[in-house]
């Protein structure tokens, strides 16, 4: 049986891992500042969400075994 990988977690243990680095480097002093970058969350400011595209002309291929 072929163990299923599932991007979406993927890509949010990447994302979180760069938040973190990201956040490593800001350093806020005003407490109003640092609430309203707390409540949006730099998420949404650093970069956008992930592009997802489908190709029309895709054609399933051969599996991929896992290593």
């Amino acid at each position: 049986m072929v163990a299923a990988f599932d991007i979406f977690s993927f890509h949010r243990t990447i994302m979180d891992g760069f938040k973190s680095y990201a956040m490593s480097f800001v350093d806020i002093n005003d407490a109003a500042l640092a609430r309203e970058v707390e409540q949006r969350g730099l998420q949404d400011s650093l970069w956008p969400d992930p592009l997802i595209q489908f190709n029309p002309s895709y054609q399933p291929g051969a599996p991929i075994e896992p290593m």
